[in-house]
């Protein structure tokens, strides 16, 4: 990703996907204020230059990370940006936006909605058949924050078939910096 923003230039098209994958990268590796820094100038690109999927995935990351910090009030307004990007754009067909139903899910947990909280599941269990290894961060944070999300609601089974898939996808991606260690976590 640095190589490609050192490469293109000011005004080209892939500026915002490139950040995009830099802050995911900095956010799998633990560097949270430069993942937060990328991500942020994401949502703004986003906007600003008509890119939904890297404006919702950007929105999506920075809730899960606010969530992680537990500043759930960000997260909650991060889930919610995502979700609009998504709606504004007819994207909720598209296998990436499952990142941000989950988020929508995990605010929706952690402030007692439940009702909320399982339908954001349902739109990501919709789409969760078009996530494979090919994209593995998105698929492997949309199984634990599943994972996460169905053991608050108390569904067991549903969170173990869950995580047992999303720890096959690892074993054919493991190097997902802190994901592996969650999964194991969890």
């Amino acid at each position: 990703a640095n190589a490609a923003l050192d490469q293109f230039p000011p005004d080209s098209i892939w500026i915002t996907t490139a950040k995009l994958a830099r802050g995911v990268v900095h956010a799998l590796l633990g560097l949270t204020d430069r993942a937060l820094d990328d991500l942020t100038e994401v949502v703004a690109l986003a906007q600003a230059r008509d890119a939904p999927e890297e404006g919702y995935l950007a929105q999506g990351q920075l809730a899960l990370l606010a969530a992680k910090r537990g500043a759930w009030h960000e997260a909650g307004q991060r889930a919610d940006a995502a979700q609009t990007f998504i709606d504004e754009h007819g994207l909720g067909d598209v296998s990436s936006s499952a990142l941000a139903h989950v988020a929508t899910a995990r605010v929706a947990v952690h402030e007692a909605r439940p009702a909320d909280a399982r339908a954001a599941l349902a739109r990501a269990h919709r789409l969760r058949p078009m996530l494979d290894h090919g994209i593995p961060w998105v698929t492997i944070q949309v199984g634990l924050e599943l994972t996460r999300a169905h053991l608050a609601l108390g569904e067991a089974t549903a969170a173990r078939t869950i995580l047992t898939e999303t720890d096959q996808v690892l074993e054919l991606r493991p190097d997902m910096g802190f994901l592996g260690g969650d999964a194991q976590a969890l």
